[in-house]
């Protein structure tokens, strides 16, 4: 090997030979706008992800939520979550332990003008498991209660909607 006064870089090339790494590589336009489009989805991706933060509601166990909504005419969008009281809040989620049995209670009060419907999921950090949880409509102006295992450490409820209403067919008489 030779020395050269080019660089550091100098001393690694043999003398006389090119090495795969010293050959030049060019990019075709299409290969540019690609490369361009991937870098913005990199820099945008967290940016998108923080304007969707109003999708989840998490809930611990012993703690109490507070949930208002964009009533739309037939879609409810998050508009606040707060864990301080909200005399406006339109559904409440508390989290809370069973005293009889090694269970958790969720206990969600709708105060909206129809029956509600949702999405969740139960999760626990430390056993690293999520699950999805069968979460039966509460009825407008009415209370619902779901149980879980202990062992949960979050919930996580998405996907809020109002639930479509069909009446029971009718008996015949007679």
């Amino acid at each position: 090997m030779r020395r050269d006064d080019a660089g550091p870089t100098s001393l690694l090339k043999p003398a006389g030979k090119e090495t795969p790494f010293t050959h030049k590589t060019t990019y075709t336009p299409t290969m540019k706008r690609f490369l361009l489009t991937l870098l913005a989805l990199c820099l945008f991706a967290p940016i998108s992800r923080a304007a969707d933060k109003l999708k989840d509601v998490v809930v611990k166990p012993g703690e109490t939520v507070y949930i208002r909504f964009d009533v739309q005419s037939k879609k409810l969008r998050l508009a606040a979550i707060s864990r301080e009281v909200d005399p406006a809040a339109q559904v409440i989620f508390t989290l809370a332990k069973d005293e009889t049995k090694p269970l958790l209670k969720l206990r969600i009060e709708n105060k909206l003008s129809a029956d509600l419907k949702f999405r969740a999921e139960i999760r626990s950090k430390t056993l690293r498991l999520r699950t999805p949880l069968q979460i039966v409509p509460v009825v407008a102006g009415k209370v619902g209660y779901e149980t879980m295992p202990s062992a949960v450490e979050e919930l996580a409820a998405f996907d809020f909607a109002y639930a479509r209403y069909t009446p029971a067919p009718e008996t015949p008489k007679g």
